[in-house]
């Protein structure tokens, strides 16, 4: 059985940084995408995203990329 059932692909700017959304328990959805300022406050708003998603953070992988030497 697999341990995450969401998973949150980051890629990460100076300026920005775009997350996309998984459910591995619905397969037929699209992923849904956001894109929030590279701040404090654009990780809270990332955060809260979550939430509002119904994330549960214990089932969920998050995987980040920079984009140059961010």
């Amino acid at each position: 059985m697999n341990k995450f059932r969401y998973y949150v692909g980051v890629d990460v700017s100076k300026d920005v940084f775009d997350a996309v959304l998984l459910d591995s328990n619905v397969s037929h959805v699209e992923p849904t995408h956001n894109q929030f300022k590279n701040s404090i406050k654009g990780c809270r708003q990332f955060d809260q995203w979550l939430c509002n998603q119904g994330v549960e953070k214990g089932s969920c992988l998050i995987c980040m990329e920079n984009t140059g030497m961010y």
